[in-house]
């Protein structure tokens, strides 16, 4: 399944062709924008789609971004019962 998944993502087109970039590159952030943050969750539970059992279930959830913003495409989960 994952193989197939990057054969499609190879087949995408480059964001430029679809127009989905900004015209002139990426933009600066303005000075009111936030420059730390997360996201917390309390009785968390998530299921793939409507009747199928839980897959995830949790007393509380936190998302911190691992870079500080707004660079941060990557972030830290931390979950406890």
């Amino acid at each position: 399944m994952s193989v197939e998944r990057v054969s499609e993502y190879a087949e995408l087109e480059p964001e430029e062709a679809t127009g989905a970039m900004m015209r002139g590159g990426a933009q600066a952030v303005g000075h009111n924008w936030p420059t730390a943050g997360a996201i917390s969750f309390e009785r968390l539970a998530m299921r793939y789609r409507p009747g199928l059992p839980l897959v995830l279930k949790v007393g509380w959830c936190t998302l911190t971004p691992v870079l500080p913003a707004p660079a941060s495409s990557a972030w830290c989960l931390v979950c406890a019962q």
